[in-house]
């Protein structure tokens, strides 16, 4: 069971329609049997029907499947993805990439990225959301085929702020010395 990914349209700014007929015009549309879809698709714009209504309408008639996964958190979002990049059981690669996707490998591999700070440690556990278009695209076809991760996701915890040592010196709660109850810093 694995995941061949043989071409990619990397298109920007560009509308619904000049989209869709760009994928009816790749070399690959005949072989097309599904697609999947962000589920933000499903959202009208401007009293405009739907992306997932355009293509419906459009590639419903010709058989195409058209799918989106049910919503989901990031989190388990990537954690699936990263399931899928290790290898199986007999050693070999879930996701096989053809030489030309030459966006979606600059993506695996540059483009998408957590924040670093500068001693080169990370930030946070998110990526930065920019340069991830063809790796959503592939979380959404994973996810939508094979559901979220198989482990529990971590519960996130908002990071304690620690006082720089400077400061803790004045931080320090006051203690009473007992005596005459005025408080004696220590």
């Amino acid at each position: 069971d694995r995941i061949r990914i043989f071409d990619e349209l990397y298109l920007h700014q560009e509308r619904n329609a000049q989209i869709l007929a760009q994928v009816k015009n790749h070399r690959s549309f005949k072989d097309i049997t599904q697609i999947w879809f962000d589920p933000a698709v499903m959202q009208h714009h401007q009293g405009q029907d739907s992306t997932y209504e355009t293509w419906l309408a459009d590639l419903g008639p010709r058989g195409i499947r058209l799918l989106t996964p049910e919503k989901f958190h990031e989190i388990d979002g990537r954690m699936r993805v990263h399931d899928k990049l290790l290898l199986n059981g007999a050693q070999q690669p879930y996701l096989i990439c053809h030489p030309r996707t030459t966006w979606f490998q600059w993506e695996m591999t540059k483009g998408y990225r957590m924040r670093q700070r500068h001693d080169g440690t990370f930030h946070s556990d998110e990526p930065i959301d920019e340069n991830n278009h063809l790796v959503k695209a592939l979380t959404y076809l994973i996810v939508g085929r094979y559901g979220i991760a198989d482990r529990p996701t971590t519960t996130r915890q908002k990071p304690k702020r620690q006082v720089p040592a400077y400061l803790s010196a004045f931080r320090r709660p006051a203690q009473f010395s007992g005596m005459g109850g005025e408080p004696v810093r220590r």
